[in-house]
């Protein structure tokens, strides 16, 4: 399989968003990928609170105040990315749009080999629909997202990969969206985590998928875990730590019609509260 030919990186505008950033032009350097820089402006709520940038300047409208913030962000970010690219000696594109938020991040990367984006800090959120970014991108876009922790250092991922096993749908989409990391990974291990919960474990039969990676040149194994009282996400993530995994790849599961916004428990979990990227595909 080639790698990826164009990489969608979103960005807020916040310091971590830089983070991410960074981490994407470093991978489209490694695959000779064009990367896509994203801002999105909210129809009605801002980026940040306007307070943040207008601090001291009386006399501003609100509707002034917002736009001239929203301004000041969407210059920090290209400033950022044009510079980005410079460094790595990438070419790019950058691109603003107007909308809601979460579907225009979405609509957008349904054009690119792979989405990145930050993931959300439930505790400190941002406005709008930019709080369901990574959902809305993994369940609505068609293709597989790389969600990056909100905290820690993000140097070099997938030498020693897990892949959350199952045998469903989802988690063989997952396989296949990651094969540009799995062929270049030291280490790769399909975990299964037992018992079965049938609520999102679609696959009746988990037959072991290392032949298929071996036959890819992969250098895989399998493994099994016990399902604990964190759940199956729990499982995967302290298997993940244990093995020294440096990306996890999962299956993103929903229980709902509205599934930008009803999660399955590991897809939730993953979003929310993953210290290690994982790459995660619906």
């Amino acid at each position: 399989m080639t790698g990826w030919r164009d990489i969608l990186v979103y960005l807020d505008g916040s310091p971590r968003s830089f983070v991410t950033l960074a981490f994407a032009a470093r991978l489209a350097r490694q695959s000779n990928a064009c990367l896509i820089g994203l801002h999105v402006i909210g129809f009605t709520l801002p980026t940040y609170d306007p307070s943040t940038y207008m601090a001291g300047r009386p006399g501003a409208s609100l509707a002034g105040e917002i736009a001239e913030s929203e301004e000041i962000v969407i210059e920090q970010c290209e400033q950022r990315f044009r510079a980005e690219l410079h460094e790595n000696g990438i070419e790019g594109e950058w691109h603003v749009h107007e909308g809601m938020v979460a579907a225009c991040v979405a609509r957008e990367a349904r054009y690119v080999d792979l989405a990145i984006v930050t993931q959300v800090d439930p505790e400190s959120p941002p406005l709008g629909t930019r709080r369901f970014v990574p959902q809305e991108t993994l369940f609505s876009s068609g293709r597989p997202v790389l969600v990056l922790p909100r905290t820690g250092s993000i140097e070099k991922i997938g030498t020693r990969i897990v892949i959350g096993w199952n045998g469903a749908r989802e988690a063989a989409r997952a396989a296949n969206d990651a094969m540009p990391f799995l062929e270049k990974a030291e280490q790769v291990t399909a975990v299964t985590v037992e018992p079965l919960n049938t609520y999102e474990d679609e696959g009746a039969l988990i037959e072991d998928i290392t032949p298929h990676l071996i036959r890819h040149g992969i250098k895989a194994t399998s493994a099994k875990c016990t399902r604990g009282e964190s759940g199956t996400s729990g499982a995967l993530f302290d298997y993940a730590i244990k093995d020294k995994a440096d990306l996890l790849v999962l299956g993103g599961y929903g229980h709902s019609r509205l599934r930008s916004l009803v999660l399955g428990g590991v897809s939730r979990s993953v979003l929310h509260d993953t210290k290690i990227p994982v790459l995660i595909s619906h």
